[in-house]
């Protein structure tokens, strides 16, 4: 076989095989744009009356009730939909109400957020791109205008999710080859996506480790192996041991 003929068709192989794994992870992650643009569009309108009530209280417990009853109502829509905090702003980036602990009530929101807040006037409901926190983690938020009564936008919903668990669901796929795997990365190179070696090694070893002890236990019983001190999980007595198999469990 010539050489460079062998070569140059593997590369056109491996070529053809990228191709088909980026257009089907790129469509997967524009599906799951959509879902969260839709599901922030329809949590929107259900959290609209406490925020409108927030917005128009005059006294401080009218406030604490409406601000109650919107975190309630945005945590309960928004956690079916895999969020897990929101912020209430106003169009120039304002908070009045979150659930996150870098956001303080009053004052102008981060940069993600405020731009996000100028936007949606004019796109709609949208999601961010994934972006680093103030506490280092990672995050990403899909906003939706709150309209009142006669149509105006008088405020914007951001429902915020954390992109790790989800996007390595959404690109954790099986395919052949020696990575098998896909890896998110922002347009400044951070990683998006948990791998999910780290998980697989970590429970591989665990399984390898009840494997050693009852294979070699076998063994000194069959007396193909001198007796040592390895017991057997869960029959064996001894307090390490047992505490040992429940962790690896």
């Amino acid at each position: 076989l010539d050489s460079p003929l062998v070569e140059q068709s593997v590369r056109l192989s491996a070529t053809q095989q990228l191709r088909a794994v980026h257009s089907s992870d790129v469509a997967s992650l524009m599906l799951w744009v959509r879902r969260k643009t839709d599901a922030t569009g329809a949590v929107a309108p259900f959290a609209t009356r406490p925020a409108l009530g927030l917005l128009r209280a005059e006294t401080q417990a009218e406030v604490t009730e409406s601000r109650d009853e919107l975190t309630r109502r945005a945590m309960a829509a928004g956690g079916f939909f895999g969020f897990d905090g929101y912020v209430l702003t106003t169009q120039d980036g304002i908070v009045h109400a979150s659930t996150l602990t870098d956001l303080t009530i009053g004052q102008p929101a981060d940069e993600f957020v405020s731009r996000a807040s100028r936007l949606v006037g004019t796109r709609g409901a949208m999601v961010s791109r994934p972006f680093t926190a103030p506490d280092g983690g990672r995050r990403y938020i899909a906003s939706a205008a709150m309209r009142d009564e006669d149509g105006a936008i008088v405020a914007v919903l951001h429902l915020v999710g954390t992109p790790d668990e989800e996007l390595f669901d959404l690109l954790a796929v099986s395919r052949p080859g020696e990575s098998g795997e896909t890896y998110l990365f922002s347009d400044d190179g951070i990683l998006l996506s948990n791998s999910r070696f780290g998980s697989s090694l970590l429970a591989a070893g665990m399984v390898a480790t009840m494997f050693f002890y009852i294979a070699i236990n076998l063994l000194m019983v069959m007396g193909l192996a001198p007796v040592v001190g390895i017991p057997l999980p869960f029959m064996s007595h001894g307090g390490s041991s047992m505490m040992t198999n429940m962790l690896c469990v």
